[in-house]
């Protein structure tokens, strides 16, 4: 369908816009008088096909060919992402810009938070446990993080792992697996929580674990080094950059090595401070990022170099 055709292009026209900034993979409209900026997210289909119907790899296919090539400037917050773009896509450096996230000190909208005792009752939580918030997509690999649990437990190792976030079709796969290990007792998925329990829930864990195969830009990390709380973490896309230190991450497809940076990350009390310490660095480094600046760099680039 061709762009001329599209009931945005009077309207955009007439406004007399400067740029047009669409934070999504998709604009409404293209081929305007005024420069038209996407955000791509991520392309996680090229990546793993086979979590995705042959109908959305057919619509993103489709749609994000037309969005990149017809927009004038394509935003990405990793350079992961950037380097998808520039390999599958085709299209010139100078298209693609990165311009990382601000990070705030809450991306919450309240930073109240519940108090660990009414957690513990309201969820009948354990006294100690590890705690992975994600949607219970396939590639978030809850599957694998379970049986690095079991392998702990054949060690006389027991971890209590809860997860948060909505339950996808995929978690009846994830339950009957706990069922099959006999892990009923030492997995809770507690699906989606409130903002304040969340917050919370990262205050009174020993460990965030995020063992997903693909992240462009993972919020947990980000809320676990705010709370200062010991992450351990994939090997994979953007995540080993975001950590900065190899010793904290692990292959996600090798369950006797994330069963062991597991046992570490909640017995090793010197691994557990370096991973703090870690953090902390972390966080000097994001917050020394002028994400403005960013933006504002590629809202001139694309404005100068701009012909219609």
């Amino acid at each position: 369908m061709t762009c001329w055709i599209s009931p945005y292009r009077r309207i955009f026209e007439r406004a007399g816009i400067d740029i047009i900034h669409v934070p999504s993979q998709t604009a409404p409209v293209y081929g305007i008088k005024c420069p038209v900026v996407i955000t791509m997210h991520d392309m996680q289909e090229l990546h793993y096909p086979e979590f995705f119907t042959a109908q959305e790899r057919v619509f993103r296919a489709v749609h994000y060919k037309r969005s990149i090539e017809q927009s004038d400037l394509v935003v990405v917050s990793v350079e992961q992402i950037k380097n998808d773009v520039l390999k599958y896509f085709k299209v010139p450096s100078s298209k693609v810009h990165v311009c990382p996230l601000p990070f705030a000190e809450e991306w919450f909208q309240d930073s109240r938070w519940t108090k660990a005792e009414e957690l513990r009752g309201k969820y009948n939580l354990f006294n100690r446990f590890i705690l992975y918030p994600a949607m219970t997509w396939e590639h978030k690999n809850h599957l694998r993080l379970i049986k690095s649990l079991y392998l702990l437990k054949q060690q006389g190792i027991t971890v209590h792992l809860v997860c948060t976030g909505k339950k996808t079709d995929h978690y009846f796969q994830i339950e009957k697996e706990i069922r099959n290990l006999g892990l009923d007792q030492q997995v809770s998925f507690l699906g989606l929580v409130p903002e304040d329990d969340l917050i919370g829930l990262y205050k009174i864990t020993d460990l965030v674990v995020i063992p997903t195969l693909y992240e462009a830009e993972s919020q947990p990390f980000f809320e676990a080094m705010r709370y200062e709380v010991p992450v351990i973490c994939s090997n994979v896309t953007s995540l080993p950059e975001s950590m900065g230190q190899k010793e904290f991450v692990f292959n996600p497809y090798n369950e006797q090595e994330m069963a062991e940076l597991v046992r570490k990350g909640i017995f090793d009390a010197e691994f557990r401070q370096r991973n703090i310490v870690n953090l902390r660095q972390r966080k000097l480094y994001y917050q020394s990022i002028h994400s403005a600046d960013n933006f504002l760099n590629a809202y001139f680039y694309v404005k100068s170099h701009f012909a219609w």
